[in-house]
């Protein structure tokens, strides 16, 4: 794919600096100590690992194109590719970024990650507004991390790992109570996922997934359905109108190319394909979305 200035940076974790843990794979730090030092993370970007935040205060937060407010107490969770910049007015406390590889640790694939579907998008919201009585065991483990993220020493990473866990499957709980859609992303939607993270470039066939997976169609868009409340066809058009929408927004790549980029033969059906999903052209949503980004970042 060709690169232009309007491409969205990819940020990498050895970004970060200096520290004992980056090599690991896992860096923590407050947010209010971000925003001064670390000011082209405010902006648009992207980055190929996990990011989490407890935040108290207000301003918000752009995640591919969609504009949430933050008010008081939030969550946040954006996973990796995801595009986003940040409009700060006055927000405080603490982020955790860390790979796939170091939250697995030595367990094998497929990625537990996949357990948390509020890191990837579709269905859930990255964002949850608490209310003031919500969410209190999970800054504490934001705040128990950081402390150890502070020691420096080895049997702190393996500490970190046991609280990193806990901390997920606390976020699951509140994402869970919070998000109007279904939630459970385990089993056989944790592996169609990552199928479909693959290979959407190649293939929208919910038959050539099926295959992979060793179910048949209706088996697997009934399952998913059950567990996401999508069928497995929305979930394929869904990721690839989502990557559509980033190189509509972040490159200078031509409509047909964008098409050809994402396995369309022919770019007329590339562009009903998109008219069809979100009532527009490719080139209006281009338009309107840049336009959007600017206002956004003044």
């Amino acid at each position: 794919m060709r690169s232009s200035k309007n491409s969205v940076p990819l940020i990498p974790l050895k970004d970060f600096g200096s520290s004992p843990f980056l090599e690991r794979g896992i860096f923590i730090e407050a947010f209010e100590d971000c925003v001064i030092v670390r000011r082209k993370r405010m902006e648009v970007h992207r980055h190929d690992y996990v990011e989490v935040f407890w935040l108290q205060g207000y301003g918000s937060v752009l995640i591919d194109f969609e504009n949430y407010l933050l008010l008081g107490k939030s969550l946040i969770a954006i996973g990796p590719g995801r595009v986003h910049a940040w409009h700060v007015k006055k927000l405080t406390g603490l982020y955790i970024a860390f790979t796939q590889e170091f939250f697995d640790g030595t367990r094998p694939p497929p990625s537990a990650l996949f357990d948390y579907p509020f890191i990837f998008g579709g269905e859930v919201s990255p964002v949850i507004r608490l209310k003031p009585k919500q969410g209190e065991q999970a800054q504490n483990l934001f705040r128990e991390i950081s402390r150890e993220f502070q020691k420096h020493e080895n049997l702190a990473v393996e500490m970190i790992h046991h609280q990193l866990r806990s901390l997920m499957v606390h976020l699951a709980r509140l994402y869970a109570a919070t998000s109007p859609a279904p939630f459970a992303a385990i089993g056989l939607a944790r592996r169609f996922r990552q199928a479909v993270e693959r290979s959407f470039r190649a293939s929208t066939s919910v038959r050539d997934y099926a295959q992979m997976l060793g179910v048949t169609p209706s088996h697997l868009s009934e399952s998913l359905r059950l567990e996401t409340g999508l069928t497995a066809g929305e979930l394929i058009r869904a990721r690839l109108l989502l990557e559509a929408k980033r190189l509509l927004l972040h490159s200078e790549l031509t409509i047909a190319e964008i098409g050809y980029e994402l396995g369309f033969e022919d770019p007329s059906y590339f562009s009903r394909f998109v008219r069809r999903e979100i009532e527009t052209s490719p080139v209006e949503f281009r338009n309107r979305i840049r336009k959007k980004y600017r206002k956004f970042m003044q």
